[in-house]
């Protein structure tokens, strides 16, 4: 796992974050379902933990830029979807959670499908501990206790990056460049010589 550092969350820092979404979106759930019955309360639910995640990736990310448009895309999708098909925002919030993570890490393309894979395994747990409890705080729970392994695919990426970075530093890349170089010159000599 990686390190936390104050500009990268790590694994205990993200199992505190899916201790306290579970159990504050645990409590919602309970409120809001008598209120407003169960099926409303799980999509408002859902929806409020969803905003809570997103400002908690806005707040501990370095990157200075796409804040702002992330908190409008999650407004633009997220409310059509409370009012229209409270259904879908099961589905709408981990596909967010998904975007907000590769836009604010830029992890490129390997990076964004193994997010979208961790962000698939959390939601199979989820429903797997929803059927398994009936509880929303479990589901919850489940959900962002795999989320907490984000930082592990930074720390394989950074891993790799040094690994390159080391094995060629630019003194050295340069001294291979120009022995390429004199080497290709030496062959195209030789080949103006044999014709």
């Amino acid at each position: 796992m990686s390190a936390a550092s104050p500009d990268r969350p790590g694994f205990l820092e993200g199992v505190g974050v899916a201790a306290g979404l579970a159990l504050a979106g645990g409590a919602l759930f309970a409120l809001l379902a008598v209120a407003f019955g169960q099926s409303a309360s799980a999509s408002l639910t859902v929806t409020a933990v969803g905003a809570a995640y997103l400002g908690y990736l806005c707040a501990r990310s370095s990157e200075p830029t796409g804040r702002v448009t992330l908190a409008l895309i999650w407004a633009a999708v997220s409310m059509p979807v409370l009012v229209l098909v409270p259904g879908l925002s099961a589905a709408a919030q981990p596909a967010l959670l998904w975007l907000a993570r590769t836009v604010l890490l830029r992890r490129g393309p390997l990076g964004a499908v193994a997010e979208a894979s961790l962000v698939l395994i959390g939601l199979g747990g989820a429903i797997w501990a929803l059927t398994a409890t009936g509880s929303a705080a479990a589901a919850l729970w489940t959900f962002f206790l795999v989320q907490a392994l984000f930082p592990a695919i930074g720390g394989m990426a950074a891993a790799g990056r040094g690994v390159r970075l080391r094995a060629g530093t630019e003194d050295d890349t340069g001294a291979r460049f120009r022995r390429a170089q004199r080497s290709a010159a030496a062959s195209l000599e030789r080949l103006a010589r044999n014709f």
